[in-house]
């Protein structure tokens, strides 16, 4: 089984596609690669922001001398990705 089932089901369409098949699909396996690698990195700092929001204490004296406060921020960002679609 290929480790780039997205790409290998549109190598056989020249039609957007002029150049030499072989370099084609082996520049866009490596995309996808790469893609993939990408997507698996987003997933772990996704994780660590979330157990950042869920087991730091919110920092009651960084509020009060208006520095940062990790859990707050932590929550931010997800708060963000939810925003979005």
């Amino acid at each position: 089984m290929s480790d780039t089932p997205r790409v290998d089901s549109l190598i056989w369409d020249r039609q957007k596609y002029e150049g030499p098949l072989e370099s084609y699909s082996e520049f866009a396996r490596q995309l996808e690669r790469e893609l993939n690698a990408a997507q698996k990195r987003m997933n772990q700092l996704e994780e660590f922001v979330r157990s950042c929001a869920d087991n730091f204490d919110c920092d009651h004296d960084s509020h009060k001398w208006n520095t940062k406060c990790r859990a707050c921020d932590a929550q931010r960002l997800i708060d963000s990705k939810e925003d979005k679609p």
